[in-house]
C-alpha cells in the first residue's frame, strides 16, 4: 500500500518469521518521553510483571534530559533495574529491533502523524499495539493488524500486552495482516 508522504522499502523491511524468544519481546522505538506514553508503558509493564506474565520490554530511542517531558538516563536505568526492561538508546539499524521483537508497542498520548516505527514493524510482520490517537489509529485496525487501546491507560495497555504475550498465534496473524 502507498501512504502519501510515508513508506518503507519492502526490500529492506521484509516480512520476518516469528521469533524464537523464550519470553515475548515488546519493543518501543521513538523518543523516550511522556508524549509517547513511555511512563504509561512503564506502569503497564509493572502490572504485567505483577501478574506473573513473562514479557521483556525493550526501549530504543534517545532521551533529551533538558526536555521536561523526557526521561534522563538515571530514570531509565532505574526502570530497567526494577522491571527487567532494557534501554538501548538510539539504534543505527532498526531492522535488528524487528528481528528480535515479537510486538511493536507505541502508547502515544498524542497524534503526531504516522510514526515510521509502525510502518517498519508492520512491514516486518510484527503486530502493532498502539493507542487511539491520530496517525496510529488510522493505520492499525483493532484486531486486524494489531490492538488499539485508550491513550494514558496503563491498565488497558497491560491487558493488551498480556493478551499478545500469551498468544503466539494471534501475534502471527496480526503480523501477517
Amino acid at each position: 500500500a502507498i501512504l502519501g508522504g510515508s513508506g518503507v522499502d519492502p526490500q529492506i523491511f521484509a516480512a520476518l518469521p516469528p521469533t524464537a524468544n523464550a519470553a515475548p519481546v515488546a519493543a518501543f522505538v521513538g523518543s523516550i518521553n511522556t508524549r509517547n506514553g513511555v511512563d504509561v508503558l512503564f506502569q503497564a509493564c509493572d502490572r504485567v510483571a505483577g501478574r506473573g506474565q513473562a514479557l521483556a520490554v525493550e526501549l530504543y530511542g534517545e532521551s533529551d534530559a533538558t526536555d521536561p517531558d523526557e526521561f534522563d538516563a538515571p530514570a531509565l536505568d532505574a526502570w530497567a533495574a526494577r522491571s527487567g526492561g532494557v534501554w538501548h538508546d538510539r539504534v543505527g539499524d532498526v531492522r535488528k529491533v524487528w528481528r528480535r521483537a515479537d510486538i511493536c508497542v507505541l502508547p502515544a498520548r498524542h497524534g503526531g502523524g504516522m510514526p515510521r516505527a509502525l510502518l517498519e514493524a508492520a512491514a516486518c510482520a510484527r503486530p502493532l499495539l498502539v493507542t487511539d490517537v491520530p496517525g496510529p489509529r488510522d493505520f492499525v485496525r483493532d484486531g486486524v493488524e494489531g490492538l488499539v487501546v485508550s491513550p494514558g491507560d496503563p491498565a488497558a495497555l497491560a491487558d493488551a500486552l498480556q493478551h499478545l504475550a500469551r498468544d503466539a498465534a494471534l501475534r502471527e496473524r496480526l503480523g501477517e495482516a
